[in-house]
């Protein structure tokens, strides 16, 4: 007898689900038995132009593969429209088991020229928008558990010198990330998820870098939001093309321990021959294949 699909009978809502690494996510959750919430107000890249064309094209798609699925124009960088995106899942599908958080837009410029408004835009639709579902999320599944995944970037971990705001938030979504894993649990559990793929955003921001298409993505979201990753949560993982790799928890290197509080002169005595610093590299120097990856 052949296995059952992956996620017979999940409700799952991603948010940004029609549009790159998220349509290809909302497809690759069908193909595995969900039903699915596609959430997505068909922005541009920067967050103008709406339309609803992109969700009710990918819900067509998923309707054709056998799947079930509706969409969704709600904005999820309020409170409210974050909500009515959980409501969606009760409403239609009568359940929510799980939540992937897509949504999001870009605008890159200098540290010295970000306006009060793109800052806060990216703000709102990244870490709010991550909040605005899943703190309803949460809530919705108490019962009977569930998986939420977030969406970070190297961003966020390394930073980006023309993306402070989008940065800043990406680092937020590892806390918030965290935070959700120690206080929802243990039914409910939440991991992120740090992607490289072919997309409108990479086009834009390193147009000579191609790390595969958006759907080499959809393969670990598949598996955390199923039964066979029950035991994990509060995970930072990145992937890329066939690349998974496990962020490690952030913990002290090097410690100094004092006899007398610490002053600036008596710091700067020890600070280099004891601690040193940690230099600042970027995601595609240290990923490189190693003797500890797994094939």
């Amino acid at each position: 007898m052949e296995d059952k699909p992956l996620l017979e009978g999940k409700v799952i809502a991603v948010t940004g689900g029609a549009n790159g690494i998220g349509r290809a996510i909302s497809i690759a959750l069908i193909r595995a038995g969900a039903r699915v919430i596609v959430n997505d107000i068909g922005v541009s890249l920067d967050g103008g132009a709406a339309s609803s064309k992109p969700a009710e094209e990918t819900v067509k798609e998923a309707e054709a593969l056998g799947g079930k699925a509706a969409v969704c124009l709600e904005d999820i960088s309020t409170m409210g429209g974050g909500r009515r995106v959980v409501e969606a899942a009760l409403d239609t599908f009568g359940r929510i088991d799980g939540v992937a958080c897509l949504a999001g837009i870009a605008r890159p410029a200098p540290l010295e020229e970000i306006t009060e408004a793109d800052w806060d835009k990216v703000i709102a639709t990244h870490l709010k928008g991550h909040f605005a579902v899943i703190q309803p999320a949460v809530k919705a599944m108490n019962k009977d558990g569930g998986s939420i995944v977030a969406f970070t970037s190297t961003a966020g971990l390394d930073g980006s010198p023309a993306q402070a705001a989008y940065a800043a938030a990406k680092a937020g979504i590892i806390g918030l990330t965290r935070t959700v894993a120690l206080s929802a649990g243990p039914a409910i559990r939440c991991n992120a998820i740090s992607p490289s793929a072919r997309t409108r955003l990479i086009e834009k921001v390193r147009p000579e870098y191609d790390p595969g298409p958006p759907e080499k993505i959809a393969g670990i979201v598949e598996f955390l939001m199923s039964d066979l990753s029950k035991h994990i949560t509060g995970q930072v993982i990145y992937a890329s093309g066939d690349r998974l790799a496990l962020y490690p928890q952030p913990r002290p290197s090097k410690w100094l321990i004092g006899t007398e509080t610490w002053t600036g002169r008596s710091i700067g005595g020890v600070w280099n021959s004891a601690i040193g610093s940690d230099p600042l590299v970027r995601y595609d120097r240290y990923l490189s294949p190693r003797k500890d990856v797994v094939k």
